[in-house]
């Protein structure tokens, strides 16, 4: 490998990453806007929480995240029991809790505890991760001059 190589490959890791990123948050932004427009709230019951592990890149780096089971009452007298689609660390929900539930009125088994914020900021956080270490990468491509380098080839 020249060191042209080792000048593309690592910014370029970067860009395609952050890009990646990018994308993916612009898609859960997306279906996370989808579902706001149908979402109606009520009021519900925390039945129970469910611990989920969540094994990060290895079992020593992993840490549990926590489901609260939601039942409520949809606006037309619907029964429902789910477990709610934002789970947190440390838990911020215990069983017995009263707590606004949000739910999709075409789907109410897709539901969130409280208002459901929490899921459309983490996906502008990831959108603005990406965006960072794209931008991070074409700035490494420029700068160690690997890009014009590459133009300069073609």
């Amino acid at each position: 490998m020249d060191a042209l190589d080792l000048d593309l490959f690592v910014p370029g890791m970067f860009v395609l990453v952050g890009s990646i990123f990018v994308v993916s948050g612009i898609r859960s932004t997306a279906t996370w806007l989808s579902f706001r427009k149908r979402a109606v709230r009520c009021v519900g019951l925390v039945t129970d929480v469910r611990a989920e592990w969540n094994s990060g890149n290895s079992d020593r780096s992993g840490h549990y995240i926590y489901y609260p089971v939601l039942a409520f009452q949809t606006n037309d007298g619907k029964e429902v029991q789910t477990v709610a689609g934002n789970g947190m660390s440390p838990p911020r929900y215990h069983a017995g809790q009263q707590v606004t539930v949000t739910y999709d009125a075409a789907d109410p088994l897709q539901a969130y505890a409280g208002k459901g914020t929490s899921v459309g900021v983490m996906t502008v956080v990831f959108m603005l991760a990406g965006a960072v270490a794209a931008t991070f990468g074409v700035s490494m491509l420029i700068g160690n001059g690997a890009l014009a380098d590459l133009i300069g080839r073609l």
